[in-house]
């Protein structure tokens, strides 16, 4: 133990703070001789999130350590022996390396490729001979609970199931749900042994349909689960806050009481630093003079804070970077993140910005004030609103300039059924602004560019030319060119960069040129009948074909111009763009899946042709028909749908990111 560096910290030379975790009521051991725990880590996101997609949300440090590794720590002593921690094969690698049982407990870790779901997981992970009951816990918790105690309510109460509620907090929009459940073996016999099954949706409606309803508690503490990364930072927040008032011991952790800091060897903080706790500052970090830090906060191990840096209410994972950053608000800095001149407020930086770090570092970005976050916030915010209405006005008037060619293009929507998926880019799009507002906010400031006042000047004269050559399609098209001028015009080059691929899934509303979609309508009548005919000959039937009449058991089934599947492609393009614009994946990933619904909308349309043809031979086609033909179209836009899904899939299954060195597959705090 380095004295210099605790004497630099304020004082506190003597290790007599020393926290250990031991309980001061142990429970008995015969108490939870028969309970075995069982941790839901589940699997990653599907890119709702940058984090949790690559990282499972159990992983996530809580107090320096992986919190399904506190959570088993935590109910080993308590007196629980045996876990099992059930996931799913994306997150089954991760946890065997980084998860290390503690002396005198088994833990088993049960992959399923397949989601089983939380009560199916119960039914893999009992032993029906030596278990009395499955104290079930989510993975991503924060706050474990007290086993021995909850264990004693269920037996009291004599229920199959008990379902332990947290407190309500009307202070916080906040789930009463915890996570937490005890369940009987009899209970786990009504799962079924394959297929997924959920706790909330399928065991306790079964309980309650067979007259054993479930009985539900509510917890004394908040059990701190989340989902999201903002739930996890007030989770995170409101434990150490609980920790300070009860003085509820932290292992590994020095706490200074005037300070109200918690600190692990090695921290090395400049005595200039104003803190103002709770803080907690773990080993390795450097905390330059001049910053300040206010609690509720967490600083990960190995991070830099430099001089003219705030950090208020948020957390830093390991190994971060901030120069002469603000970090205000329930923010989540990820591992191996380096910021330099900005400021984040209520959001998660999950990767480096390098471009924006070199240009803070010559100078080029001009670093918000350290010690006035409050008023720099309200300028952005500011900011932000003059640019939304000026951008709401200029599109008003435009919306009215070419109210004609909307109203045209709207009945196009309506009556063609190769272009009615039109109708749901601009609903899209402005979604996908909408959830993006955090990115725009940090770019957005009224910044009035002449390239964009060309931009619009030169899409009118696109307009005249459709206008004097009487061609519907060029209106359309300079009605997108003008709307991507207007973003320029407000926000100048570096919001249209951030605004681009929205811009570009505005071109999938316009339907094609007639000149167009006459040169392909053709090829893709001529293939969808080509290529029912291969199926058909394939499964056996006796085909022949006219033109594009196939004669198939004496029935002629006629491939007419609307089976030819332009109705697909264009629907497949717009579902492909909105997956593209929804995931957070690398940008050639984004690009394979874009191209590949062209050859999906073939393949969906030849084996929407190839089923109705075999029902045509056995069924009356004038009866039935129209049924199919409906049907079967309506049917492969799932089908499309789940084909994207396992794309997606295989590609996050073959590709794995490269690791840093010295990065392992988790940064605990």
């Amino acid at each position: 133990m380095d004295v210099a560096v605790f004497n630099a910290c304020g004082g506190c030379a003597r290790p007599s703070h020393r926290i250990c975790t031991k309980r001061a009521n142990p429970i008995s051991d015969h108490e939870l001789t028969n309970v075995k725990a069982v941790i839901l880590a589940g699997t990653v996101d599907f890119g709702r999130c940058p984090l949790s997609s690559r990282l499972n949300r159990g992983f996530w440090p809580v107090f320096g350590r992986p919190a399904i590794q506190r959570t088993i720590e935590l109910l080993a002593a308590q007196g629980i022996a045996r876990f099992a921690v059930c996931c799913q094969s994306d997150s089954a690698a991760q946890a065997r390396s980084i998860i290390k049982p503690p002396e005198g407990t088994h833990v088993e870790f049960l992959n399923d490729p397949f989601p089983r779901g939380p009560a199916g997981c119960l039914r893999d992970a009992i032993d029906f001979v030596r278990d009395e009951l499955l104290l079930a816990v989510s993975g991503a918790i924060v706050s474990p609970p007290e086993a021995g105690q909850l264990c004693r309510l269920h037996r009291q109460a004599g229920a199959l199931l008990s379902v332990f509620l947290n407190p309500e907090d009307k202070a916080v929009d906040h789930r009463l749900d915890s996570g937490i459940y005890v369940c009987s073996p009899q209970a786990v016999r009504m799962i079924s042994e394959v297929g997924f099954m959920d706790i909330k949706e399928g065991l306790v409606r079964h309980l309650v349909r067979t007259g054993n309803a479930p009985k539900a508690f509510t917890l004394d503490v908040d059990s701190g689960n989340f989902r999201t990364w903002q739930e996890y930072v007030l989770a995170v927040q409101k434990h150490l806050l609980r920790h300070t008032q009860t003085a509820i011991a932290i292992e590994g952790y020095y706490f200074d009481r005037r300070r109200m800091l918690w600190f692990e060897e090695n921290a090395m903080m400049i005595p200039a630093v104003r803190f103002s706790g709770p803080v907690m500052i773990s080993k390795g970090s450097v905390i330059e003079d001049g910053a300040i830090i206010e609690g509720p906060a967490i600083i990960g191990r190995n991070v830099h804070v430099s001089g003219c840096s705030t950090i208020r209410e948020s957390i830093v994972w390991d190994d971060a970077v901030i120069r002469g950053a603000s970090i205000v608000e329930g923010s989540l800095l990820a591992a191996n993140t380096e910021i330099s001149g900005q400021m984040l407020r209520c959001q998660l930086a999950a990767r480096s910005s390098r471009k924006a770090a070199k240009r803070a570092a010559l100078g080029k970005q001009r670093p918000q004030p350290a010690d006035r976050p409050a008023a720099a916030a309200l300028v952005a915010r500011q900011n932000l609103w003059s640019a939304v209405n000026a951008s709401l006005l200029l599109l008003a008037v435009l919306v009215v300039t070419y109210w004609d060619t909307l109203k045209d293009l709207w009945s196009v929507w309506l009556r063609s059924d190769e272009y009615s998926s039109g109708l749901l880019v601009p609903v899209v799009a402005m979604y996908i602004l909408w959830s993006r507002r955090g990115r725009f906010r940090q770019v957005c400031r009224p910044n009035p560019s002449m390239w964009g006042l060309a931009a619009l000047l030169g899409a009118q004269a696109f307009r005249l030319f459709g206008l004097f050559y009487r061609y519907d399609c060029i209106e359309r098209l300079s009605f997108v060119l003008s709307v991507g001028a207007l973003a320029v015009i407000v926000g100048g080059q570096r919001l249209f960069r951030k605004f681009v691929p929205v811009f570009l899934f505005l071109f999938l509303m316009l339907p094609f040129p007639r000149q167009v979609e006459m040169q392909i309508t053709a090829p893709l009548q001529r293939w969808a009948t080509s290529s029912a005919v291969f199926c058909l000959e394939t499964f056996g039937f006796s085909v022949s074909h006219e033109g594009n009449v196939i004669h198939i058991n004496n029935t002629l089934v006629a491939v007419a111009e609307a089976c030819n599947g332009l109705r697909m492609l264009t629907a497949f393009l717009v579902v492909s763009g909105m997956v593209v614009l929804v995931i957070e994946r690398r940008w050639w990933e984004k690009g394979l899946v874009l191209l590949s619904s062209i050859p999906i909308a073939l393949i969906c349309n030849t084996a929407r042709l190839t089923v109705t043809a075999i029902f045509f031979t056995f069924l009356d086609t004038s009866r039935w028909e129209q049924v199919f033909h409906d049907f079967g179209g309506f049917a492969m836009m799932p089908a499309a749908l789940m084909i994207i899904v396992l794309e997606l899939r295989i590609l996050s299954m073959l590709v794995v990111e490269p690791r840093r060195s010295g990065q392992g597959l988790m940064d605990p705090m």
